[in-house]
């Protein structure tokens, strides 16, 4: 291979944006009008824009632009060196997100073309079947939030070819040039075509989010008609975690459910967004078997056009197994067009019979890309995760407070379900509950919230004991209630005390069932016991999906105090309870308490506890996602016009919302600089001129509802959103949030201007992209 690719070195260019508009597809193209590509960004650093688009893609940095200047040279010096970097890339990526060995990292241009992995997956299980059976051997595609992820995943997730320009034929060297596949044709012709259900996140005639145990159950009644059917024997189910608009499809509860009770069903992971994860997410869906697509382009602020697909070890020996075994299978890969988007050298080292079908043709540019990611990626891990999401919640909570003050022409999407998160003041005392079961901790927990400074009761429906806590701290925080029979109750609970917060207790099914076991001598002769759960991890999800459902998954925090370290469990405690600008009572290296009820009922304070040792993840790093402060603030726009009446020749002021292809004008304004258009508006002082000026690259118009509507009935938005750059930059700069709003200011300042003086911009020439 090092020989192959010395033979490269006279082809390849010199200069960084050569190498970041190769190998990708059309949308990396840059107009020459504008010096933007389709998602109207720049490949050259503009030190003075501002940067709110990154749902979308960002523009390249001055931070980006200096790693991926020495990638260049490095590769200028020598092309063999291409190998290690993308052994680099996909070890850096381990160490960040905290993969285990087993976990299969295949490098790939886009999270578009990062569909066909575990769509491949799907056609060998399919077409392994298809050798010994005559029916019964289909693939189906279950995509939800359909319309708010990438503008081609249905394509791609239905394996069809979705652009004229594919990867390959944007790679450098003698092999990229040839024929790409027509648009809409087969990736996989031997197989055929592959069914797909879209399950879209809004009602299409208003706009408004469909309720999630709604989609849960729509996801589910798909399944169970297509797995009652006998006739697929792969089925994709979508989990998107965090659309255009920032919401998390369907819960990971309902997809966990269905994958366990139907083999047939691979949970796909779109977490090509990576915005609201927590630091051990990615592992903790690689845990529960899910297959991962994800990039380093959106949140992350690197450069469009880098993706990547995570397999956990179970689906990547199967995938390997069908390879090797089947013949048809083979010959489906080596006769598909999958070499135009896939390269061996890209491929995951575990997946060795893929990398000898697929061909080595090397991907330059997506390496250079990645490798710029990169920079962002690792800085903005190593900043404290509690100091991230402070950043993070208040620069939310402070950009939609400047739109709720500000213009009428500019408003807030989806306030109710963001509200619940974004803006949640709670006055006054807060109360908490303890919902764990019998013998998960829930005394330890009541002594720890003593500490941290709450007061309360302690129950425990096993001995009937209560006992009264009263911290020792002067300064009182709320309140507690703490009772292991309350999961009798935790709903009416949470709807009688819609802003109280509940913890749940919980250990491992085994130990906890041997535990509770002591009891029952003691307690034979009750008959009110009969109702606690018999299954501790069954209890934990409904507890979860009932939470989800409710949109109040940041008001649930689940704690195991038999893994989590001390560290760890004071940590979570003191970030849930307490409010993020009150000092932390102690170190969170104290011992945790212990409290233990004998089975003679008497309270006693416990030894050490012997962790279970490994690093584990928990419903925190995943399952609650969607209690996450979304990063995306989709804004509705309307323009002001004068006309005059025909009876009356008046001339008066009204106010209409944009249609998409306005949105999309307002957009590309964005990011140029306006000053230099005519027809000049009249009377504009010089913050406005300054506004005009500066280039604002935010994320691109998402429609909400039918296209077809007019303009009073249509919804679309346009999208301000933080990304990883901007919390490093927060961080750089004096560790506030306040430094970074100026720019969010900048943005809401010349959407303004553009559109209350609409009958002088929608005049203004400008080279639109198509």
């Amino acid at each position: 291979m090092a020989q192959e690719l010395g033979t490269l070195a006279m082809s390849l260019p010199t200069t960084l944006v050569d190498y970041l508009t190769s190998g990708g597809d059309d949308r990396l193209v840059i107009d020459a009008a504008t010096g933007l590509n389709k998602y109207k960004v720049s490949a050259v650093v503009r030190p003075d824009a501002v940067i709110r688009s990154s749902s979308t893609a960002s523009p390249v940095t001055a931070e980006t632009e200096k790693t991926g200047n020495a990638v260049v040279q490095e590769l200028a010096r020598d092309p063999s060196d291409y190998e290690r970097l993308v052994g680099d890339v996909s070890q850096r990526l381990r160490t960040v997100w905290s993969l285990d060995s087993e976990t299969s990292v295949c490098l790939v241009a886009s999270g578009t073309d990062a569909e066909l992995l575990p769509l491949l997956l799907g056609v060998t299980r399919a077409q392994a079947i298809r050798e010994d059976e005559e029916e019964g051997g289909d693939v189906l595609t279950v995509l939800t939030a359909s319309g708010e992820v990438g503008c081609h995943t249905v394509a791609a997730a239905s394996g069809k070819v979705f652009s004229s320009v594919v990867p390959s034929s944007r790679s450098f060297g003698e092999d990229a040039v040839h024929e790409p596949p027509a648009v809409g044709s087969n990736v996989f012709p031997l197989f055929g075509s592959v069914a797909a259900i879209d399950v879209p996140l809004r009602d299409e005639i208003t706009g408004t989010l469909i309720p999630p145990e709604a989609l849960d159950a729509k996801v589910a009644r798909i399944v169970e008609t297509a797995v009652a059917s006998k006739q697929y024997k792969a089925i994709l189910v979508h989990l998107v975690v965090g659309c255009k608009t920032g919401h998390c499809v369907p819960s990971i509860n309902c997809v966990q459910r269905l994958a366990s009770l139907h083999p047939e069903v691979v949970v796909v992971v779109d977490a090509c967004q990576m915005r609201g994860l927590r630091s051990l997410s990615m592992r903790r869906f690689l845990d529960l078997n899910f297959v991962v697509i994800t990039t380093g382009s959106k949140f992350y602020g690197g450069p469009p056009f880098s993706g990547a697909v995570l397999f956990p070890k179970k689906f990547a020996v199967e995938l390997e197994h069908l390879l090797s075994s089947s013949e048809a299978c083979r010959s489906c890969v080596s006769n598909s067009a999958l070499g135009n988007y896939l390269d061996a050298t890209l491929t995951s080292p575990a997946l060795p019979v893929l990398q000898s079908l697929l061909p080595r043709r090397p991907n330059y540019g997506l390496v250079v890309r990645w490798q710029m990611a990169l920079t962002n990626i690792e800085k903005y891990h190593s900043i404290p995760e509690e100091q991230r999401e402070q950043i993070i919640s208040s620069w939310v909570s402070s950009v939609r407070q400047m739109i709720r003050e500000g213009p009428e022409c500019i408003g807030l999407l989806d306030k109710q379900a963001d509200e619940n998160v974004a803006d949640l003041t709670i006055t006054g005392p807060i109360q908490v509950f303890g919902i764990g079961l019998p013998r998960t901790g829930t005394h330890s927990l009541a002594e720890g919230l003593k500490l941290i400074g709450y007061r309360g009761m302690n129950s425990c429906v096993l001995t009937r004991s209560k006992v009264k806590h009263v911290p020792r701290s002067k300064k009182v925080f709320g309140k507690f209630d703490v009772d292991n029979a309350h999961f009798r109750q935790y709903q009416k609970l949470f709807q009688d005390n819609p802003t109280s917060k509940f913890i749940v207790t919980t250990r491992e099914l085994d130990a906890w069932k041997k535990s509770v076991s002591r009891w029952d001598e003691q307690n034979k002769d009750r008959d009110d016991l009969d109702d606690i759960p018999e299954n501790i991890d069954q209890y934990l999800d409904e507890v979860t999906q009932f939470f989800v459902h409710a949109r109040a998954s940041h008001q649930l925090l689940v704690v195991d105090m038999f893994k989590m370290k001390d560290e760890e469990l004071w940590s979570r405690l003191m970030d849930f309870l307490l409010p993020s600008d009150e000092p932390r009572p102690f170190s969170s290296s104290e011992p945790f308490p212990r409290a233990v009820v004998q089975v003679s009922g008497q309270l006693t304070q416990g030894g050490e506890v012997q962790k279970v040792q490994g690093q584990f993840t928990s419903v925190n790093d995943a399952e609650l996602l969607p209690g996450q402060v979304n990063t995306i603030i989709p804004v509705t726009l309307s323009k002001r016009t004068r006309f005059s009446h025909k009876k009356t020749s008046m001339s008066e002021t009204r106010t209409e919302r944009l249609h998409l292809d306005e949105l999309h004008r307002v957009h590309l304004l964005l990011a140029l600089d306006c000053t230099c258009l005519t027809p000049e508006i009249p009377d504009l002082d010089e913050d406005d001129r300054q506004a005009l000026a500066t280039q604002c690259h935010i994320a691109q118009p998402v429609s909400l509802n039918l296209t077809q509507w007019s303009r009073s009935a249509f919804i679309g938005v346009l999208r301000i959103v933080l990304g990883a750059h901007n919390v490093i930059k927060a961080v750089e700069l004096s560790q506030e949030v306040k430094d970074v709003l100026a720019d969010d200011e900048l943005v809401i300042r010349k959407l303004t201007v553009i559109l209350n003086n609409w009958d002088a911009t929608s005049g203004w020439s400008v080279p639109l992209l198509e």
